[in-house]
């Protein structure tokens, strides 16, 4: 193809860039070029596969290189420690939920009963109010 002035005019690259993969790129610490090759290298043709799962689990390919038994980048081994405390913390919120819906059903029961009770008096105190 030739343009104005007898140029070849090939294919113009429109990048769209997200946000989280210039974050992904700044924790791996490596140039903008190489990365774009690396991201690149992992889409063929038409078909470009989406990184929407790793956005969905951030820290998977930390956690892939701990269970491998390789050395975690400093930065990756933050962010799962991070991602282990929020799993811990929503976990330990959530036993604590269950326990204090356990303790307030408890407590219904108990009130309940004081309830009955206090209705079995009422009812006795009426009727002894009504034999006089």
């Amino acid at each position: 193809m030739a343009g104005k002035g007898g140029k070849p005019v090939g294919r113009v690259g429109i990048s769209v860039r997200n946000s989280s993969l210039d974050r992904a790129r700044a924790l791996l610490g490596v140039s903008k070029g190489d990365f774009d090759k690396e991201l690149d290298a992992h889409r063929t043709g038409n078909e470009r596969q989406t990184l929407m799962p790793l956005l969905e689990r951030p820290g998977l390919g930390a956690e892939q290189l701990k269970r491998q038994k390789e050395p975690v980048h400093a930065t990756e081994g933050k962010l799962l420690r991070s991602i282990q405390n929020n799993r811990l913390k929503r976990a330990r919120d959530a036993r604590d939920r269950r326990i204090d819906q356990a303790k307030g059903f408890s407590l219904d029961a108990q009130d309940s009963d004081s309830e009955e009770e206090e209705l079995s008096k009422a009812e006795t105190f009426s009727k002894s109010r009504k034999k006089r």
